[in-house]
């Protein structure tokens, strides 16, 4: 098996009006990703590139311990993130954030993105993960909630690490139905996180940063 070189190119941003510019990373990996959205991902090719362009509302740490991404914080019974009953928890998210193409990221993505992966006509490869879901409400720009079908001890699952990649609502929307595959982002990934993809060669080469 022939190792595939990843070029990816960027830099760690100063803040998040900066996010997808600069700077250049070399990854390594056996197989190379023939598609950039983590909820079509056939693999953990194609997530561990989604991922670099991608963000969850939070991931976890090498310890078990939830670490927030777009979320500002993580929700607890203390901070009334999780309701006592079970059935439901509260994401407050950062503010701020803009995509790499710099339309600003709110909680309708993160409700788009559930409308995605659980329609049954995209066909999302990370469905089973919001089975569990009965609805998500958008309470504000900056603060969603998400109500469970029944009382859910496991509430960190949805929205969180790699099946957890928020996707920008304004780009797929077109693309929410047995149309899912033609998304032009499925190669060009417009993200959240620090990289963007500039360049995609199925199983050959991906090009992550500025515009080439």
């Amino acid at each position: 098996i022939a190792l595939v070189l990843f070029i990816l190119a960027a830099h760690k941003i100063a803040d998040a009006s900066e996010r997808g510019r600069g700077g250049t990373l070399r990854l390594m990996y056996w197989q190379a990703p023939t598609v950039v959205n983590p909820h079509l991902s056939v693999g953990t090719k194609d997530l561990s590139a989604s991922r670099i362009v991608y963000e969850p509302l939070a991931s976890f740490d090498k310890d078990g311990n939830l670490v927030p991404f777009l979320a500002a914080e993580i929700p607890t019974l203390l901070n009334g993130g999780v309701a006592a009953d079970g059935r439901s928890v509260t994401w407050k998210l950062k503010n701020n954030i803009k995509w790499a193409d710099g339309t600003p990221f709110t909680a309708a993505d993160v409700k788009f993105t559930f409308n995605y992966a659980s329609n049954p006509q995209v066909g999302s490869t990370t469905r089973a993960t919001y089975e569990v879901v009965e609805r998500v409400e958008v309470v504000d720009d900056h603060t969603v909630t998400v109500h469970f079908k029944n009382v859910n001890p496991a509430w960190s699952l949805p929205f969180v690490g790699v099946n957890g990649m928020i996707i920008p609502k304004h780009i797929f929307e077109p693309f929410n139905g047995p149309n899912a595959q033609e998304a032009k982002a499925n190669l060009f990934a417009v993200g959240t996180g620090p990289y963007r993809v500039a360049e995609f060669k199925e199983e050959d080469i991906l090009f992550i940063g500025d515009d080439v």
